[in-house]
């Protein structure tokens, strides 16, 4: 063996042991040169052996140490990757140290993806701003709950909760850096809807042609939307708050108390109608309702409520009615005055039969102002009724029957039955009818009964099926001689019933046994 690789050999055990060789080694090529070698070996094995004799013992304890470490390891491990939270470990580059599950659940990437790589979830346009906030972090700082936006391996973004926190070792340096996230993306779009929602009921609330407020019991105006506030004449809502509705309220005709004690007992109010009065002491009219607020034991907290300003609305209505009223006069005087000039007529008539001699005529003469009065009549009854439209009918044939009896001094020996139904008939068919009615009860009292034989004249009318009406005049008199056709009369009445029977588009029908029965049908 070389000298020069036996001294090396030896000075190498010396620095081990540490130990001073006294003994002087000669070597030669004779000598035996790992006898040499085999002494220095025995004597630095005894120096170690006498040194670290206890060292055993020492390794074993060391050894549970590093077994509990490595225990502590991997159930911190497995701690990290069941987590819920998106836990991340950047180094001081900001690359990825650790990846747990929920992040791989969360971003998409398999941690064998990223590890060692800049986090791949950034997007470019945050990427300036959230190297700002790593170098804050890795100079010490905590940074909790901000909220990010996040790109997905499929592409798409999530907004997440974000803490970020640095690590340090034994001697208080940062190695790295720990990051926490929560998905909060469903709760982004929640906040978003409500947030829209919000806005949308806000624009509403604003720009509604509708008033809102709010009150309590004890009269403060708890809260007024822009249009109430005008409406009302104020120029803001701190103004209108000052006002105490206990004190000052808007509806002189109707009490604050009469209002609380409705909601009070019906819990809410829709559509009333009242007249209140502005800041400038002008008189507005609204439609209100509104609802009693109580909370879970009972007791109002407060009345929510909505308003709309009606006064044009109200306005209109008041000059229709003043119009109306106004027609209804005219009406009045004209029913009025047409009555009067039929009336005269009938008297003009009633005048000039008194200094007539011949019977034919003088019967001429009573048919047609009995004719005029019949139309006089209807005029008289629209004249005396609330509704210039339509006449209460039966009132007016009564009338009628009245004055044909005392026209043709009806005695006892014709009986009157009468059935008839409270019916109203407008102008348009009550005249007809009257005239029809006026014809046929005339002829009933002049040729039914001749020679003053006794009998009975029944008139009825009653409304029939599908809106129509029925009117009847049955007698038990000799009916009809056989030459006269009463759907064809030549006489001037019976062609009158039949023009004004086809005039209101009704139907004759007539029964000429044992007297004379005639039925007319029309649609009212």
């Amino acid at each position: 063996m070389d000298n020069n690789r036996i001294k090396t050999i030896i000075q190498a055990l010396k620095k081990i042991s540490e130990l001073d060789f006294s003994v002087h080694i000669d070597v030669t090529e004779k000598d035996d040169s790992f006898a040499c070698i085999e002494t220095a070996i025995n004597q630095t094995a005894k120096k170690l052996q006498k040194q670290y004799g206890d060292c055993k013992t020492d390794i074993s304890e060391q050894k549970m140490i590093e077994e509990s470490l490595i225990q502590s390891h991997q159930t911190f491990q497995e701690l990290i990757d069941h987590a819920p939270l998106a836990i991340i470990m950047f180094d001081t580059d900001i690359k990825v140290l650790l990846w747990n599950t929920a992040s791989e659940d969360m971003y998409g990437w398999k941690s064998e993806e990223v590890l060692g790589k800049y986090p791949p979830t950034i997007p470019d346009n945050q990427r300036k701003n959230y190297q700002s906030i790593c170098k804050q972090v890795l100079n010490g700082e905590s940074i909790t709950d901000i909220e990010v936006s996040r790109i997905k391996k499929d592409g798409t973004t999530i907004f997440i909760a974000l803490s970020l926190a640095p690590l340090k070792d034994i001697n208080g340096e940062i190695y790295a850096m720990m990051s926490i996230g929560m998905d909060i993306s469903e709760r982004r779009q929640t906040e978003e809807a409500l947030k829209q929602s919000e806005e949308r009921l806000r624009s509403l609330y604003e720009n509604t042609t509708i008033g809102f407020y709010r009150t309590t019991p004890d009269g403060q105006i708890l809260m007024a939307n822009p249009v109430a506030v005008q409406m009302l004449g104020y120029s803001s809502f701190s103004e209108l708050s000052k006002r105490n509705l206990e004190h000052t309220g808007f509806e002189p005709s109707y009490s604050r108390d009469d209002f609380k004690q409705k909601l009070e007992k019906e819990g809410a109010t829709s559509g009333l109608e009242s007249a209140w009065i502005t800041k400038t002491g002008a008189t507005i009219f609204v439609r209100e309702s509104a609802k009693a607020i109580r909370d879970h034991n009972g007791k109002i907290l407060y009345y929510d409520g909505t308003f709309e300003d009606i006064t044009d609305k109200k306005m209109a209505e008041i000059q229709i009615q003043k119009d109306l009223k106004e027609k209804e006069l005219l009406l009045k005087e004209i029913h009025h005055r047409v009555k009067n000039n039929l009336q005269i007529i009938c008297s003009l008539l009633n005048l000039q039969s008194q200094k007539i001699k011949d019977q034919n005529a003088l019967t001429a003469f009573k048919q047609s102002r009995n004719r005029v009065f019949s139309m006089a009549l209807v005029h008289e009854r629209l004249y005396q009724s609330k509704d210039f439209s339509n006449i209460n009918f039966k009132q007016y044939i009564l009338n009628l029957i009245n004055e044909l009896k005392f026209t043709y001094q009806i005695s006892g020996h014709i009986q009157l039955d009468t059935s008839i139904e409270d019916l109203y008939l407008g102008i348009d068919i009550a005249i007809p009818c009257g005239l029809i009615l006026n014809e046929l009860i005339t002829n009933a009292f002049q040729h039914a009964f001749p020679g003053k034989r006794n009998g009975t004249i029944r008139i009825s009318m009653q409304k029939i099926k599908n809106n129509f009406c029925k009117i009847q005049i049955k007698d038990n008199g000799i009916g009809l001689p056989d030459h006269v056709n009463l759907y064809d009369s030549k006489t001037l009445g019976l062609n009158m019933v039949n023009m004004l029977i086809q005039q209101i588009g009704g139907k004759l029908k007539v029964a000429n046994d044992q007297g004379l029965c005639i039925n007319i049908t029309f649609r009212l």
